[in-house]
């Protein structure tokens, strides 16, 4: 019998928003599409759409270095405050 388990737990509520945030700041600050964004921070573009869905939080280190590439404050990221 094969036991299924999700390898990490959904993220909160707080944490899908940072999703939306990230794709704001994609869309509006480089205009980059979904594969080359993710693809500058070695992701496959399945995990960037899954990020900015809401449906997983992004890891903090590439994080940050989204925030220095988008000239983004990351507690504004975090927090939705400036």
């Amino acid at each position: 019998m094969a036991v299924t388990e999700k390898r990490f737990r959904p993220p909160a509520g707080s944490e899908k928003v940072v999703g939306k945030r990230i794709q704001y700041c994609r869309e509006t600050r480089t205009h980059m599409s979904q594969r080359l964004f993710a693809a500058r921070f070695s992701w496959s573009t399945q995990q960037l759409k899954r990020i900015e869905a809401g449906r997983v939080a992004p890891r903090l280190e590439p994080t940050l270095g989204m925030c220095a590439l988008l000239n983004v404050n990351p507690l504004w990221l975090a927090l939705g405050r400036p």
